[in-house]
């Protein structure tokens, strides 16, 4: 390498003191701002005979049951410790601005010397050390992080029905179908679980449940033949997790106090990756199992969690989409016309996909499909 390339690289990689310091800065700026408290960099303040302005790197300023607070912070990001001589020249820019030195607090990236610390305690003033930056003092540490999004799909197992004169029916034809008062089909069982499940009377923990709930009084069925008046709906089903995860990175910072190692404040900001919609989905079948995969991770985790607003039961998301209704009636119309095979038993995969998205589709409006050819 030349010369002059090496002087360009080193003056490229080359930060000046108070560069270093500005970051600083701009770390605990973002570590104190939070909703009442009002965060300034690199304020000037008049000293007690207004001679002269003294620089606070950064100050806080709110209230306490109506009492102005001001709290001044002076950063230093140095390859060396912070010796007394800083600890007692930041004392006296306090005294001289009219802040009370227990009202100040002294940021280093290096540490202190022992002495620093004694001082610091004798007068007053908190010292903290800043752990997250690297040892060039210029970028915080950064460790891999993980955002894991998890659809919570209620899965139908199997439904029972008790009504006024058979005890309890079970995978009949007619199971589905409820009537009204005029004899004509107003709902499904599959509609009665789903809305159960957007009203919240499911439970939304992933695992296995046994959910009962009444029938409207004026509904009805016809089972083998004769109307039965409903009374209890008993079903089972199984809350899956569809766990979607995507990478990311972790910058994270933690305050200290220099006296003794006590965590005072901690940062962590997490960005991620766009998502791409042919990322796996991961099946998660109880709470254990999420705990137990959410631990092998030793990285920073965001962890949500989302309800899917259909249910499953059999090879479609129910209430079913217009795309999953029109492909289900021409799949048996032309199977009626004899242009293929059989397609039942239908799978899950040939009708919805494999991409979730398809489980927000607009639901099929039935009435209006009546009309459509």
């Amino acid at each position: 390498m030349s010369k002059k390339r090496m002087q360009n690289k080193k003056k490229a990689n080359h930060i000046s003191t108070k560069e270093k310091g500005r970051i600083l800065e701009e770390i605990i700026a973002n570590l104190h701002n939070q909703p009442g408290i009002i965060v300034e960099r690199n304020v000037f303040m008049k000293s007690k005979d207004g001679n002269r302005k003294r620089e606070i790197d950064v100050l806080l300023s709110g209230g306490i049951a109506g009492y102005p607070i001001r709290i001044a912070i002076e950063c230093k990001n140095e390859k060396r410790k912070i010796g007394t001589g800083k600890i007692d020249a930041f004392i006296g820019k306090l005294k001289d601005i009219n802040i009370p030195v227990n009202q100040g607090i002294f940021v280093s990236s290096s540490g202190y010397t022992s002495d620093a610390i004694r001082r610091a305690k004798e007068g007053g003033l908190r010292a903290l050390n800043l752990t997250g930056l690297t040892k060039q003092g210029l970028k915080q540490t950064v460790s891999d992080a993980f955002q894991s999004l998890i659809y919570l799909l209620p899965v139908v197992k199997s439904i029972s029905i008790l009504n006024t004169s058979v005890p309890r029916v079970e995978n009949t034809i007619d199971l589905e179908l409820f009537y009204n008062e005029e004899n004509k089909v107003c709902a499904t069982v599959s509609d009665l679980i789903w809305q159960k499940w957007l009203n919240s009377d499911i439970p939304s923990q992933i695992g296995l449940h046994v959910v009962k709930f009444h029938t409207p009084q004026n509904w009805h069925q016809k089972l083998n033949g004769k109307i039965e008046n409903s009374s209890t709906v008993v079903v089972s089903l199984d809350i899956v997790g569809l766990m979607l995860e995507i990478a990311g990175k972790a910058e994270e910072y933690y305050l200290l106090n220099a006296s003794d190692n006590a965590l005072e404040k901690t940062h962590i900001n997490v960005t991620f990756d766009s998502p791409k919609s042919e990322n796996p989905l991961i099946n998660i079948h109880s709470e254990t199992e999420l705990e137990n995969y959410l631990k092998k991770h030793n990285t920073v985790g965001v962890v949500s969690r989302m309800k899917l607003p259909r249910i499953l039961n059999g090879p479609v998301y129910w209430p079913p989409s217009e795309n999953v209704a029109k492909k289900v009636i021409k799949l048996m119309k032309d199977y009626q016309d004899g242009k293929i095979p059989d397609p039942r038993p239908l799978k899950f995969e040939d009708i919805e996909g494999i991409n979730i998205n398809s489980a927000f589709e607009p639901i099929w409006n039935r009435n209006l499909y009546k009309g459509d050819k």
